[in-house]
């Protein structure tokens, strides 16, 4: 009760929640931040608040942060982590924040806390409303964000409008986290043949190729974009016998060599993708706050392969959040952009807010170790509400045994010098062994078991292919053509023909995943061979969906001979559909044996997937995702 006392003290409240296990792998942590006025601002008698209003006080609040040495700002003396945000941490929650009832809850208790009749007590304002009345944010990762959306639908449709107030945002931390693992996945057969240079065990590559932490990726990607357009500026340079090239030139050599090479185009279009993880990481430190219009181009480019690869939750996600910033007012706008987008780090430098929430797992794992013990409930919440003192005699026997405190603030990420390291020069040379930006076609390796020489394949100018001569999906080239007709499509279907649906599902909207990779593409294959010719019901059973039984049942045509009774095929079990076919199928091939080869080398003809033309690659590659912008060309 006393706790409930202090929290409806509190001057504005903004909830950071994550669903990452807390110390002892079952609790989640709230933090609450208080956006308070500077003391100066607030010491003013009771006539002179009543004669001022909201506005006023911001107008001076700002021009209190640019004069005054009090407000938190890089360079000055060391402020923990919880000062320069004004939060405080929140009791630890024992529960499982991917369940929908944990995050209902977690929104009512929001709801509670910002309720207008403590807020107005407390700031005593009486001309105009506290800004908690416009919302009530809260930011989190994947699951909880997803969830919280299901349950406002569902509040909508129930006519109850309870969580109208309620703004659960996506973190750029994970929204980050999930692009480098997609993409990972979706170019397992391009980037991983130039990882494996570097990186020689599976595990290892998984390591950057699915991180757990996009800092994992971000020291090595910047040295790969970089050898491939030194490759391709070197190699550009020996054609033209020149020493001096723009990067225009540079970049439209790529382009037209991924015209004519279906695996530089898909090594072209994962370097785009690369650099939207660049785009994600600078809309974090660009700024004083981040960078709101950087990390919302971002994610409409993150969008298109979410939509091509299955992320149906990030699909929702970003679609949600995309749509709330076009319908959102200037005021959630600039509240979000100043308070709820980032926090600042101990020495003043913008970070996620969900990355703040790492921290403080972090904070709390400092003191904690990182395996539950006897009493770690009561610990983790001494700890908890004691983090402040905490981490202020740490630093300050820190300083004790530290003499030098300068640190490089001023130098911004991407304008750090290093020097290179084996990822530039293994990815060089990877570059140049196949010839992938030089003249001529590509080296690929004989597709035959027992060579590793290399030789030149006549077919690598239509047949998209690994060097190590594997077969992939040419639909993968066609990805950012299909994602953006995918996008509007699903906005068209869930935001304005049918609005606060709750549950979407594949046969609403297809968001059905390229399969890219040659063990995928095989895959699939062998899928749709067993649906269409298979005459065993377990395996049908496996392959099939209920509607997919049904089909095949009215392709296979009526033969004379007897059949099982007949009955509704909608009502039968799956089972039941799965023997029926296999009868009637049986029937049909013993009786046409010639049939079952001839649907097999359909299906072999529509998925021998690979082949596409110059034309056609010349034609995706008009598509702005590709082409520089315009000042620069």
């Amino acid at each position: 009760d006393e706790f409930e006392d202090h929290l409806e003290d509190i001057n504005g409240n903004d909830f950071d929640i994550d669903d990452e296990e807390a110390v002892d792998g079952n609790s989640g942590i709230v933090d609450i931040e208080d956006q308070q006025l500077p003391e100066s601002l607030s010491e003013e008698s009771e006539s002179e608040k009543s004669e001022t209003s909201f506005q006023d006080l911001c107008k001076e609040q700002a021009a209190h942060q640019a004069s005054s040495d009090d407000w938190p700002v890089a360079g000055d003396s060391y402020q923990s982590l919880y000062e320069r945000n004004n939060m405080v941490l929140d009791i630890p929650l024992h529960d499982d924040l991917a369940k929908a009832d944990v995050v209902k809850s977690l929104m009512d208790y929001a709801l509670r806390v910002t309720r207008p009749g403590s807020i107005l007590n407390a700031l005593e304002f009486e001309q105009e409303d506290p800004v908690q009345t416009i919302m009530v944010p809260l930011t989190g990762d994947g699951s909880p964000v997803e969830s919280s959306h299901r349950i406002k639908d569902a509040d909508k449709t129930s006519g109850e409008n309870k969580y109208d107030a309620i703004r659960f945002f996506p973190g750029g931390f994970h929204l980050a986290l999930e692009l480098h693992r997609i993409r990972g996945k979706f170019f397992e057969d391009t980037f991983g043949f130039f990882v494996s240079r570097w990186r020689s065990t599976l595990g290892r590559q998984k390591w950057i190729m699915e991180p757990q932490d996009p800092n994992d990726l971000l020291e090595e990607i910047y040295e790969y974009i970089l050898a491939h357009y030194r490759c391709a500026a070197d190699c550009l340079a020996e054609q033209l016998s020149c020493n001096e090239l723009s990067p225009v030139q540079v970049n439209n050599h790529m382009m037209q060599r991924a015209a004519t090479c279906p695996f530089a185009m898909a090594v072209l279009l994962e370097l785009r993708f690369a650099e939207v993880t660049i785009i994600m990481r600078d809309s974090e430190k660009s700024g004083p706050r981040g960078d709101v219009d950087l990390f919302l181009t971002g994610m409409r480019f993150s969008l298109i392969l979410f939509t091509v690869t299955h992320a149906v939750k990030y699909v929702r996600i970003c679609t949600e959040f995309l749509h709330w910033w076009a319908t959102s007012s200037d005021a959630e706008k600039i509240l979000f952009k100043n308070f709820i987008y980032t926090k600042l780090t101990a020495h003043g430098r913008p970070i996620w807010a969900d990355r703040c929430v790492e921290k403080t797992m972090m904070h709390l794992r400092m003191f904690l170790g990182k395996h539950k013990g006897q009493g770690q409930d009561v610990k983790v919440l001494h700890s908890a509400l004691g983090m402040q003192d905490h981490l202020e005699k740490r630093q300050g026997a820190k300083e004790l045994h530290e003499h030098d405190e300068t640190r490089s603030n001023d130098v911004s990420w991407n304008d750090h010098e290093r020097p290179i390291s084996h990822v530039f020069v293994q990815t060089y040379l990877a570059c140049k062994n196949i010839n992938l930006y030089g003249e001529g076609p590509m080296h690929f390796k004989k597709t035959t078991a027992n060579s590793d020489q290399s030789e030149e394949n006549t077919e690598s100018d239509q047949l998209l292919q690994t060097p190590a001569g594997e077969k992939l999906n040419e639909e993968m080239l066609k990805c950012i053509s299909i994602g953006k007709s995918r996008g509007p499509a699903y906005y068209q279907k869930f935001y304005i023909d049918s609005q606060n649906q709750v549950s979407r599902s594949e046969e609403d909207m297809g968001l059905t995943g390229i399969q890219t990779t040659a063990q995928k593409l095989k895959d699939g294959f062998d899928k749709k061979i067993a649906q269409a010719t298979s005459i065993n019901a377990d395996e049908l059973s496996k392959v099939c969906t209920k509607k997919i039984l049904i089909e095949e049942m009215n392709k296979v045509p009526d033969s004379p001979g007897t059949y099982p009774r007949p009955f509704n095929l909608l009502a039968a079990k799956k089972m039941d559909l799965a023997k029926a076919l296999c009868l009637k199928r049986g029937r049909y091939f013993r009786m046409c044996p010639e049939a079952k080869q001839e649907i097999i080398n359909r299906i072999t003809m529509q998925e021998r997937g690979g082949a596409s033309s110059n034309a056609e690659r010349q034609q995706e590659l008009l598509d702005l995702f590709y082409q520089l912008d315009r000042d620069v060309a």
